[in-house]
């Protein structure tokens, strides 16, 4: 049995089960492997019912004291029992639609209830709690308990289940991490990690693994940027921009200097625009640090040399609060660009003629949201070229 093996492979995996792994992107073995939980269950100490009257989720140490009874309301089956603590404090359970445990619980019988507590004083209830024998329940608590993204008809408890199936038949995750790295670093090998993200015994042993796989996904991360940057740095530029003397002369205008960083950034995004390659730049800097300026100028470049350009936003009040700002630079300066706002609140006719300036290269500037352009058919926009 091997990683990139389908699932079907595991034992109590057929057709129709394999049908719904695949709901959550599992195809493969090595992809159940790396389907990680999205929490962990901590099974606490059990408490008193005198504790657990302040609470509004607890696991009681109970015995049953009367056999539960059934009562139907329409199509719904309702299971009621009283039990009584070491104290002798008494509390009401319910059960809905599980009626085989009235034949399961039996008076005198001692259990862990855990569950939902709801209701006031004597009326208090606990509500569809799970049941577990005492040792079991004991051995619970040693460990963290799994809990995954789930489709219809997928537990938890399945998924774990498969996933140890998997381990238990000698696949192992693969390697991608060099082990100098992972030295380097204090990190777990990676299989090593992968499988505590499933059954880790402790709080340490999940800060561990997960320590190395967030490592590894950043490192991947990253390994895939440096690769793109070097495959674009040898991607032909067709874009044919050239340098324009109104840039230097907008700089001098400004009723402010700017800063050596952002001449400095503003000359290598220059140099890159106007180079015989793609361009592949992250802008970085903190608020006010006049991160706009430099895209405006940029932009503006773009524009003199009869290139459209787009500004992106993260929500439709930066967007318009750049929209607004551009605008003012544009008139102030006499610069004749024209810029057009897009976002997901305009009325039909505006985001129609929005659209029109784009598509007929009337728009210089397009300022919008990101998730905006990202779902935009292409057909709405037509040739346009967004640098």
């Amino acid at each position: 049995m091997n990683y990139d093996d389908p699932i079907t492979c595991l034992k109590g995996i057929g057709e129709k089960t394999a049908a719904l792994y695949e709901k959550l992107g599992i195809v493969t073995i090595g992809e159940l492997m790396r389907y990680y939980p999205r929490s962990y269950e901590r099974f606490e100490p059990p408490v008193t019912i005198r504790a657990a009257a302040v609470m509004d989720f607890a696991a009681v140490w109970v015995v049953i004291c009367s056999y539960p009874t059934i009562k139907r309301v329409r199509n719904l089956s309702i299971i009621n029992t009283k039990v009584r603590d070491e104290e002798g404090s008494e509390l009401r359970v319910t059960w809905f639609q599980t009626t085989y445990l009235a034949s399961v619980l039996r008076p005198g019988g001692w259990y862990v209830l855990r569950g939902k507590l709801s209701g006031n004083g004597k009326s208090r209830t606990l509500d569809q709690p799970q049941v577990y024998a005492l040792d079991a329940y004991e051995q619970l608590q040693k460990s963290l308990q799994p809990v995954y993204a789930l489709t219809a008809k997928i537990t938890s408890k399945s998924i774990s289940k498969a996933v140890a199936a998997a381990y238990d038949a000698g696949v192992k995750q693969k390697a991608t991490i060099p082990e100098k790295v992972l030295s380097q670093y204090n990190l777990l090998p990676e299989d090593e990690a992968g499988y505590l993200m499933h059954f880790p015994k402790d709080e340490v042993q999940l800060t561990h693994a997960r320590k190395t796989i967030a490592f590894g996904e950043f490192y991947h991360f990253l390994l895939g940027v440096n690769q793109m940057k070097k495959r674009l740095l040898q991607e032909k530029n067709h874009f044919a921009l050239t340098r324009r003397e109104e840039v230097t002369n907008l700089i001098k205008q400004l009723p402010y200097d700017l800063t050596g960083a952002q001449l400095r950034t503003i000359e290598e995004i220059t140099q890159d625009m106007t180079g015989d390659h793609m361009m592949s730049r992250l802008l970085q800097g903190d608020v006010g640090s006049g991160k706009t300026i430099v895209a405006f100028l940029s932009m503006y470049q773009a524009a003199l040399c009869h290139y459209q350009s787009a500004l992106m936003a993260p929500t439709e009040v930066l967007a318009s609060q750049h929209y607004l700002g551009f605008t003012e630079l544009s008139e102030r300066y006499h610069l004749n660009l024209s810029i057009v706002l897009l976002t997901g609140s305009m009325r039909t006719g505006q985001k129609k003629e929005a659209l029109r300036q784009i598509r007929e290269h009337d728009a210089d500037i397009v300022i919008g949201m990101k998730y905006l352009y990202s779902n935009m058919p292409y057909s709405d926009v037509g040739n346009s070229t967004f640098d």
